[in-house]
């Protein structure tokens, strides 16, 4: 059973577990997931409405020639390109950052409700909260290269010892740390289709895509992986 989790059969109606989550942190990792979207929304916002087609020409003069596998793109080509990626990331962050806050406002609320559950005695699950705490940490210490262990190991920890789910709740909170990054490669891919087409330079798209779908891939599942060994971990420190 897991940490968080409530059995009102066995005893009577009252909570078995002595160390819930206090409400007050899910709140505020709900905060934390808003105030991530946010930031995405307002980059998203500056790349569609601020940077435009002088600002891209200003930095492809002043930078080196672009390439795209191993075609280099002409000034004109480079510029047109830029521009349709810039726009289509631009999108991505929107999206991601507007999923964000409503996923941040579902968490709270489904959290508020199984707490209200919980002290009428009724029976609750946390895995997915576990996992969401997991990949709020997984993110928050990113600047560390283990992170994903980290973030596994509190999922693990948390979801308890006797369960036999630690190692998948860490996992999947590899696996949601990664989530706007992947959604992100996918806006940048087509931004950079839009422009090769554009250009009539679909012929590096493959490698490109390539590329950028096994870094993507490749990273996800480095994540689950770290993130699944991090649950593995904890469930062991939790026993």
């Amino acid at each position: 059973m897991s940490q968080t989790e409530f059995d009102a059969a066995d005893t009577g109606g009252e909570p078995t577990d002595s160390n819930a989550i206090p409400e007050a942190v899910d709140w505020l990792l709900g905060g934390l997931i808003a105030l991530g979207g946010l930031l995405l929304l307002f980059a998203g916002t500056v790349l569609t409405t601020v940077v435009g087609r002088n600002e891209l020409v200003e930095a492809i003069d002043e930078g080196d020639t672009l390439t795209v596998g191993s075609t280099e793109l002409t000034r004109a080509e480079a510029i047109d390109v830029s521009e349709a990626v810039v726009s289509w990331v631009g999108v991505g962050l929107l999206v991601t950052g507007g999923a964000l806050v409503l996923f941040a406002l579902a968490y709270v609320f489904v959290r508020r409700r199984d707490t209200r559950r919980s002290e009428r005695g009724e029976a609750t699950s946390s895995y997915y909260a576990n996992a969401v705490r997991g990949s709020v940490v997984t993110v928050f210490f990113s600047f560390v290269g283990f992170s994903a262990v980290l973030g596994g190991g509190l999922a693990g920890y948390l979801e308890g010892g006797d369960s036999d789910q630690s190692v998948s709740v860490g996992g999947v909170a590899g696996l949601l740390s990664a989530l706007p990054a992947l959604v992100i490669a996918v806006f940048t891919l087509i931004g950079l289709f839009a422009g090769l087409r554009d250009i009539g330079q679909t012929g590096p798209l493959a490698v490109a895509a390539i590329g950028m779908a096994l870094a993507v891939l490749i990273y996800t599942g480095i994540n689950a992986t770290l993130g699944a060994l991090g649950g593995y971990v904890g469930g062991r420190l939790a026993e």
